[in-house]
């Protein structure tokens, strides 16, 4: 309603005010026109006009949507006009420094830009001041570059200029995408210039642009070399992109984002691991941070081992098998080392070496059940992020194995693990079964803890062969007292009443 009341103003002049009486009349006729007649005839006042702020009002109404055409009844009636139009935007351009000429320049645009406003284009690009004036002048010049063979060379340089022009704040990433889009391979001098002068963000976008037009194979070393430099913090991102990601590849890693191996031959073998093929050259890459020795290195390589975006992503399953030996090796061995040095990883801190040999462990395990059962032995203080493993592969494969349930069995009568962990190793022997599962279950039943007690005769009252092993929890119900008591004791207690109603 307040648009509709207010009408289109104008563009680039909402703050400029028209002396002449006529002119203002003009105007207003054209916000508000009675016909057509009278609003086309007040266009061609304020264009004819010698006002540069009336020319550009006009030249504003011609180029909007909301302008001349939205209010005409018949709006083909304005196509009449596009050649006086288009000449008058020129004929303002002509003029050293017109007010109008970002009028101008919006109204030529890329639609109507021709050969022969080069000459403009380039005196434009080569004297203004203003970025507003430079960012139209470089859209409209985009018209004319159409491939590195046919665009007119000055042109080229001009707004290429615009990229090294520190005043050029807001137009230079704009210039950088222009000549890249139309250009190719053709703007590759220009944006590696970029690269060497640049400001950072100057920098990001041309080495975006470069990447996206092939640029990464022609000229990777020069390309590597800057983002390697900005490998632990860039400077900006591309369109929501890490740029680092585009020149490497990704995944860094997970658990180690952002950072940079000090080694050069770690560094040359990440790289390697990033690159979206899986030959033996990966594989010889992945042994060489596998066996560095150094805590980032095999972090990232292990990190690149299990998460689906790494070795899954470039090769399969099959992509994995070279380094599976090496790998459970690796994670028996950091899951009994302390935490890793908190500066190493910026997310993770000191967790970093241990989430990464968890969720290598939940990958290697699915294939080979009896891995959990040597991870659970040397945990130690990680033991209940072992079960948290435990219990997400089990539910993923359904099944257990003998060596996991005794593993699991020797958690639940250890008297030094804490009693939330012992609960939970009771609750996956019972919820993920195996051969040997009863008679563990059995033993964790004699133990002296009634909290073990309880909760490993809930599970035995609950299996197929409770007939066989009433006698004993009877028994042990009997032994249990009657108050404060876990709420296993109770479940307990109702099962054996309901089957001796049976």
């Amino acid at each position: 309603m307040r648009d509709a009341l207010v009408g289109f103003h104008s563009t680039y002049w909402q703050d400029a005010h028209l002396d002449d009486p006529a002119l203002r009349n003009a105007h207003g006729e054209l916000r508000f026109p009675l016909t057509d007649k009278t609003c086309l005839e007040a266009f061609t006042t304020l264009l004819r006009s010698d006002d540069p702020v009336a020319v550009g009002i006009a030249l504003d109404h011609y180029e909007h949507w909301e302008g001349l055409r939205h209010v005409l009844d018949d709006s083909d009636l304005a196509d009449a006009y596009l050649p006086e139009v288009l000449e008058r935007a020129r004929e303002v351009l002509r003029r050293p420094i017109s007010p109008a000429e970002v009028s101008a320049l919006n109204m030529i645009g890329t639609e109507h830009a021709e050969p022969g406003d080069t000459d403009l284009l380039v005196d434009i690009l080569g004297r203004t001041d203003s970025d507003t004036v430079r960012y139209r002048a470089v859209w409209a010049a985009s018209g004319l570059l159409d491939g590195a063979e046919s665009a007119d060379a000055r042109l080229v340089e001009a707004v290429s200029g615009v990229i090294f022009d520190p005043s050029s704040q807001g137009t230079r990433e704009t210039a950088i995408r222009i000549l890249a889009d139309r250009l190719g391979a053709g703007a590759d001098d220009v944006l590696l210039r970029a690269i060497r002068e640049g400001e950072p963000d100057v920098q990001v976008h041309a080495v975006s642009h470069l990447v996206k037009t092939g640029g990464l194979d022609r000229h990777r070393a020069v390309m590597e070399d800057l983002a390697e430099s900005w490998e632990e913090r860039p400077p900006a991102h591309f369109w929501g992109q890490n740029p680092v990601d585009l020149v490497f590849g990704k995944p860094h890693s997970v658990h180690w984002e952002g950072h940079r191996l000090r080694d050069p031959d770690l560094r040359r073998a990440h790289r390697r691991l990033r690159l979206p093929t899986a030959d033996e050259s990966y594989h010889d890459a992945m042994r060489t941070m596998l066996e560095s020795g150094d805590v980032a290195a095999v972090g990232i390589a292990l990190d690149h081992w299990w998460d689906p975006e790494g070795a899954l992503a470039r090769g399969g399953e099959g992509a994995r098998q070279p380094a599976r030996a090496l790998v459970l090796t690796l994670i028996q061995e950091i899951l009994r080392q302390p935490p890793s040095p908190p500066e190493l990883s910026r997310e993770y801190g000191p967790l970093a070496a241990h989430l990464t040999a968890l969720s290598a462990l939940g990958v290697a395990a699915k294939d080979d059940l009896s891995v959990l059962a040597d991870s659970l032995r040397c945990a130690d203080s990680l033991r209940g992020q072992v079960l948290g493993t435990v219990s997400d592969v089990l539910r993923s494969v359904g099944r257990s194995h003998p060596r996991l349930v005794q593993a699991l069995g020797d958690v639940v009568c250890d008297e030094a693990v804490p009693m939330s962990e012992r609960g939970q190793a009771v609750y996956l022997l019972g919820e993920f079964r195996s051969d040997n599962s009863v008679d563990v279950l059995l033993s964790a039943a004699r133990r002296p803890e009634l909290e073990i007690q309880a909760a490993a005769a809930l599970v035995l009252a609950r299996d197929e062969t409770f007939a066989e092993h009433r006698p004993m929890i009877q028994a042990l119900a009997v032994s249990w007292p009657e108050e404060d008591v876990p709420t296993e004791v109770i479940e307990v207690r109702e099962l054996l009443e309901d089957s001796d109603e049976e």
